[in-house]
């Protein structure tokens, strides 16, 4: 009689409390896990913003290097013409003799017995 009472009566509210319980937990990291999800969709969306920000300076850095390439090597176009142009049997002047001993010497380019002679 008890039992028929229980089962009647105590375990079906207790079943849909259960069930009630369970989905609310369930909801509960669902939700947890959802907002996880969000930080973590918030954080790799940053990181490829900067990602990409950083691939684009790259490309200008290279391009601008290119173009610094391309003004160094007319540059040396137009110092190995003018050397070239330049008369013959011409000595350089002091103050190009100076500089250059001073670059040799900011080199550390001291050793040779032609240094020592023109430097002295």
């Amino acid at each position: 009689m008890i039992a028929s009472f229980i089962l009647r009566y105590v375990a079906p509210p207790l079943a849909f409390l259960a069930v009630v319980a369970w989905l609310w937990t369930g909801w509960s990291h669902a939700d947890a896990r959802a907002d996880d999800l969000k930080g973590q969709l918030i954080d790799q969306t940053a990181r490829a913003d900067a990602l990409q920000k950083k691939v684009a300076a790259m490309a200008q850095a290279d391009a601008e290097r290119a173009l610094d390439g391309d003004k160094l090597d007319q540059m040396k176009d137009d110092l190995t013409h003018a050397i070239d142009a330049a008369p013959k049997g011409n000595a350089p002047g002091p103050a190009s003799v100076a500089v250059g001993c001073a670059r040799l010497r900011a080199q550390g380019n001291t050793a040779s017995a032609a240094y020592r002679r023109v430097c002295g």
